[in-house]
C-alpha cells in the first residue's frame, strides 16, 4: 500500500509540474529530480522504496528485510507529508 501511495504522488506532483505522468513511477522520479523538485538524495531514496515495493509485488521475499520495510513506510510517510502539506 506504502508503494502504491508513493506512485500516486509521484504522478500527482508529475502533473503539477508538467511532467510525464504516464511513464514509470523509477522514470517519473528521474523526470521530478530534473525538473528540480527535490535533489539526488531524494531521488535516490525513492528508488530505493519502489524496488522494495516492486520485490514485494513480484514475491521476491529475500530480496529485502523487515527493516527495510519498516524504513521504507516511515520514510514514505514523511514524504507524502510534507509533498501534501506544501502542495
Amino acid at each position: 500500500m506504502a508503494r502504491v501511495a508513493l506512485e500516486n504522488t509521484l504522478k500527482r506532483i508529475a502533473r503539477q509540474e508538467n511532467v510525464n505522468d504516464s511513464q514509470k513511477a523509477s522514470k517519473i522520479n528521474d523526470d521530478l529530480k530534473k525538473a528540480n523538485c527535490y535533489g539526488e538524495f531524494m531521488r535516490s531514496q525513492i528508488q530505493v522504496w519502489l524496488a522494495i515495493g516492486n520485490s514485494a509485488a513480484h514475491g521476491k521475499f529475500g530480496e529485502y528485510n523487515e527493516e527495510q520495510v519498516r524504513k521504507m513506510i516511515e520514510g514514505i510517510r514523511g514524504f507524502l507529508a510534507q509533498e501534501l502539506q506544501v502542495s
